[in-house]
């Protein structure tokens, strides 16, 4: 017996169209700002105290406002200077700069991106959202990267939150939570158009926000890129480029001095090429030219009310629809998700958050030989409910934080997602901290009904040939993966010019799902002698990982700045008869990661960014340990203009971060690129 571990042009016309819109004659009611609100400069980042980066907004680890430096969590937060000096195109390339998260470009469309290990093309242990709405699809629940955009100038921050989520977000944010917070209509008056055009991205952006009466704010905007093809180690394309637009809005009211009311909604569509594998009974499996057609809507409604003794009272509720077109299935799917939490203060050191929410899903996926789902379509309807006590011990410099979440999800037992932590400030600006916490894994969809056939055809010897048939199905009864997480961590400003922050973890898993594969057997298949290759999903995988996190910044002039995270992970899989799948999931995340970022001044309208990364080699998709170097040169004329020149990869001409498990092109290497862009703001 073996077993195998799994881990498991629109654009150019849509921009067209929404620019007629942002400036239509429609909108002269609204009052007109043409300031350049938004438009940072490029020192800012150096601008920005060191002290006052440990005291930057989170809400991610709590559902509601806290600064970073009195989190009793490992925190990373991505804020827009960082965005803006980074170089980046793309969310899961400004990932690589959180200590702790593991990305893998797999070609040209695809990224792979978890914390603390199991990462690979459809990683799931980590929950992903957009201004509070999930972007997992529930199919698999991973992320479909190569659906999932924003405009990068409007982004407020990226908060990162590594390790178990389970007690304030449920389910699914096993290993972390990546929380992408967009900035609010008020904050993007006037006019943007960004573009920018390269060997490998071309993609242009524009946005246009103004005054709604007395109270309220909007922003309209619109975004369409296009990335070439990767190359395959043989010099040919990949026939992996893709193309996306979306349009959509924003807008926010101030109804009264503590009441808001904050409305958002986009559409998007795009082409996603590939090659893919097919299969057919008594036939060998074929790769073939592929096109995903991608679309997707979604609207937004968050109310908040202020309430006494800083109290507040938060409802939302979303709208989701997506849509994958492909030769290996088609899914459609709606989602209505509905939840409130309300944050009081008891007595006189209690701060006390509660909520419940409450989420409909109904798809429709109809797959073919190779994959499919039964029944092809379904409802589902999950429940969860929250509650956490912030205890504060101010003789003491203590914080206790203990709560819990239970969730209802269809065909699973009643899961509880308990967490305890506790945080020491014993002097300003130095935070020690500790935790231990429980968090599951619902299975997917396909994890629940889906199924696999893999065909080919064997020789038998005497020019004779069989059919040969692996087919993978889904039993009844398969139950949530677990996880009980130990972590403790250091925070701290050490002088002006140098913080650092330190996290340690060590993960126990249980009830990890596995492909359990039974003994080739002869069997009739469509009434065809078949050797038979029978494999299921089980939870019979235990797992331990354990590591170190650490960030830390130096600004050793006031001009210059540096960033260096570094990230270990150990991971040791298990099952039975002492099987331990090395080749697989402990092999699809690097051991170790280092990177380092550099910012410098060079003159009041010139500034230099350099990015140097490295990750170790993964003994999975047999590839190699690589080392990246992105360079960046900015001129900022005015205040409204800027201009830069990008460098990608520069350091080789190409080269490979990894592999699809399943139905997967040939194994891509991403190329060594240039862009140059423009920001104007009016």
């Amino acid at each position: 017996m073996k077993r195998h571990f799994y881990n498991s042009p629109f654009s150019m016309l849509a921009l067209a169209v929404a620019g007629n819109l942002l400036l239509s004659p429609c909108l002269a009611r609204a009052e007109h700002q043409p300031s350049a609100q938004g438009a940072e400069t490029l020192e800012a980042i150096l601008e920005l105290p060191l002290e006052d980066l440990l005291q930057l907004e989170v809400t991610s680890a709590s559902k509601k406002s806290q600064q970073l430096g009195e989190l009793a969590k490992a925190a990373f937060v991505i804020t827009p200077e960082d965005i803006q000096h980074s170089g980046a195109t793309a969310i899961p390339e400004l990932l690589r700069m959180v200590p702790g998260i593991n990305v893998m470009r797999v070609d040209a469309n695809k990224w792979s991106v978890s914390a603390r290990g199991f990462n690979g093309r459809y990683s799931r242990k980590l929950l992903v959202l957009i201004d509070g709405r999930s972007i997992y699809t529930p199919l698999y629940a991973g992320v479909y990267w190569d659906s999932q955009d924003v405009m990068l100038e409007d982004v407020a921050r990226i908060e990162v939150i590594r390790g178990p989520g389970g007690t304030i977000w449920g389910a699914n944010a096993m290993n972390g939570v990546i929380n992408i917070i967009t900035k609010s209509a008020e904050e993007t008056q006037g006019g943007l158009v960004s573009t920018g055009l390269g060997t490998e991205y071309a993609g242009m952006s524009m946005r246009y926000g103004g005054v709604l009466g007395a109270q309220g704010h909007y922003r309209l905007y619109a975004k369409g890129m296009r990335w070439d093809d990767s190359l395959i180690p043989a010099g040919q394309v990949s026939n992996d480029g893709w193309n996306s637009g979306r349009v959509g809005f924003r807008t926010d009211f101030e109804l009264k001095s503590d009441e808001k009311l904050t409305i958002l909604g986009e559409s998007s569509r795009g082409k996603v090429d590939g090659l893919t594998t097919v299969n057919a009974f008594n036939a060998n499996s074929t790769l073939v030219d592929d096109e995903d057609d991608v679309r997707g809507s979604h609207l937004i409604a968050r109310w908040e009310k202020g309430l006494a003794n800083e109290g507040l009272f938060t409802l939302q509720g979303y709208l989701d629809y997506t849509y994958r077109d492909s030769r290996l299935f088609h899914d459609e799917r709606t989602t209505v998700d509905l939840e409130f939490h309300h944050l009081f203060k008891w007595r006189d050191h209690h701060e006390m958050i509660w909520g419940g929410g409450v989420r409909y899903l109904r798809d429709k996926t109809e797959g073919n030989y190779t994959i499919s789902v039964d029944p092809k379509s379904d409802e589902q309807l999950y429940l969860n409910a929250f509650v956490q006590d912030e205890i504060h011990f101010p003789e003491q410099d203590l914080i206790l934080t203990v709560g819990t979440k239970v969730e209802r999800a269809p065909d699973i037992e009643l899961q509880w997602q308990p967490s305890l932590r506790l945080s020491w400030q014993p002097r300003e600006g130095h935070t020690l901290w500790a935790g231990v916490s429980r968090a599951v894994h619902t299975p997917s969809r396909f994890e629940q009904d889906g199924q696999v056939q893999i065909a080919s055809v064997i020789n038998t010897g005497g020019g004779g040939t069989m059919p040969y048939l692996m087919q993978i199905t889904s039993p009844v009864g398969i139950d949530a993966e677990k996880v009980i997480a130990y972590e403790v961590g250091y925070r701290s400003t050490l002088s002006k010019d140098l913080t650092t922050d330190i996290a340690l973890f060590y993960n126990d898993y249980d009830d990890l799902l596995a492909f359990d594969s039974k003994s080739v057997a002869l069997s009739m298949v469509n009434g065809v002698a078949t050797m038979l290759y029978p494999v299921s999903f089980a939870n019979n995988v235990t797992a331990e990982a354990y590591g170190l996190e650490w960030a830390t910044e130096w600004r050793p002039s006031p001009h210059w700045a540096f960033q260096l995270a570094y990230s270990y992970l150990n991971l040791q899989l298990h099952a039975p008869d002492g099987f331990v799948y090395n080749e697989n999931g402990e092999g699809e995340s690097p051991r170790n990661q280092i990177s380092l970022r550099t910012s410098h001044k060079l003159t009041d309208n010139w500034h230099l960014d350099g990015w140097l990364r490295y990750t170790d080699a993964l003994s999975s998709f047999a590839v190699p340990s690589y080392t990246t170097l992105d360079l960046q040169l900015h001129w900022q004329p005015s205040a409204q203009m800027k201009f830069a020149v990008v460098g990608h990869n520069l350091l080789d001409s190409h080269h490979a971060e990894g592999q699809s498990e399943f139905f997967s092109s040939p194994a891509a290497e991403i190329q060594r690129s240039v862009l140059a862009t423009m920001q104007w703001h009016f």
